[in-house]
């Protein structure tokens, strides 16, 4: 198969005496010769304990569609030919002890994964500029990393403020109706009439995120 595959990764750190601000940009694009798709080993995916946070890896998009939250395969890992993400995180220390440091930080991900080719069985999962807005996932969360200078280990813990394949409230989550989980009905004749997806989730990961 031919295919051209294109990224971008910028990253920036600001330090202070007992904290940083990191943010990161990221983007792929997968573009296979005309007729032709492109390998899913070469296909893009989020999600995970260095990405969209929110979600577990290779559990977020494509785009708004709903399919993959729906199916009754049990296989819900989704790839695409279009990434973008972007992350701000504030870092700082709790506690210094001899060669263990104890930290913490704030943090949001935006960003989402999409198709660059319309699919009927797949609705809302192709990448659309006016669609845009919609399609963008937010997550904030926050973490406990323990530094050990040759070594961090890191637990963090997301919440997706802004789902687009939630149906309430334009996909943005409700501070009066707030919910550990988010209920996706199936369509008619595919096993159990619903599905039940977290809201959050909690991520374990060596090294910083980015």
């Amino acid at each position: 198969r031919s295919y051209i595959k294109l990224e971008t990764d910028y990253r920036f750190v600001h330090k202070y005496k007992k904290s940083e601000i990191a943010s990161r940009f990221y983007a792929g694009a997968a573009l296979p010769k005309a007729g032709e798709s492109t390998p899913i080993v070469k296909q893009f995916f989020l999600g995970g304990p260095n990405s969209m946070r929110a979600w577990s890896m290779r559990q977020i998009g494509l785009g708004s569609s709903r399919t993959s939250d729906t199916s009754s395969s049990g296989y819900t890992d989704r790839y695409g030919d279009f990434a973008m993400e972007g992350n701000l995180e504030y870092r700082f220390n709790i506690w210094d002890f001899g060669f263990l440091k104890v930290g913490s930080a704030f943090y949001t991900d935006i960003g989402n994964l999409w198709s660059l080719r319309k699919d009927s069985a797949n609705p809302n999962a192709e990448f659309s500029l006016p669609r845009l807005g919609k399609d963008l996932a937010i997550g904030v969360g926050t973490g406990l990393r323990l530094d050990f200078a040759y070594l961090v280990l890191r637990l963090d813990f997301a919440y997706k403020v802004k789902d687009p394949a939630r149906q309430s409230n334009n996909g943005w989550m409700s501070i009066k109706d707030f919910k550990w989980t988010d209920i996706r009905p199936r369509p008619v004749g595919i096993g159990l009439p619903v599905t039940e997806v977290q809201n959050f989730a909690f991520q374990f990961g060596i090294g910083l995120p980015f």
